[in-house]
């Protein structure tokens, strides 16, 4: 059906998280590997959360529920834009990703 479809659409998007993760991982090494994981959670759910609450209870004051949704695909779609112009940064993240995932595999 309809679901099924947008979430194949969708999916390729949350390899940006497991490539994040991926780099943070081959980044923090051992025991700070639990540290850099809560480090790019707190910042990316955490504050991210917190600054769009705030934006989003103003807007949603000032100009309406509809302008709050506006805004808020906006910065969706800047995002999709930010992430589609660095696709080079995104191959190095993935070929991080992989050779971690070697790395791990083999000991």
């Amino acid at each position: 059906g309809g679901f099924a479809r947008a979430k194949q659409a969708v999916h390729p998007l949350h390899g940006g998280d497991a490539t994040a993760l991926a780099v943070l991982h081959s980044t923090f090494t051992g025991k700070f590997q639990a540290r850099g994981q809560a480090l790019y959670t707190s910042l990316s759910f955490g504050l991210g959360g917190a600054i769009g609450g705030l934006i989003s209870g103003y807007t949603w004051t000032h100009w309406g529920a509809a302008w709050t949704f506006t805004l808020s695909s906006a910065m969706a779609l800047t995002g999709l834009v930010l992430i589609l112009a660095r696709p080079k940064a995104l191959f190095i993240a993935q070929k991080l990703s992989a050779q971690s995932a070697r790395a791990s595999e083999t000991g």
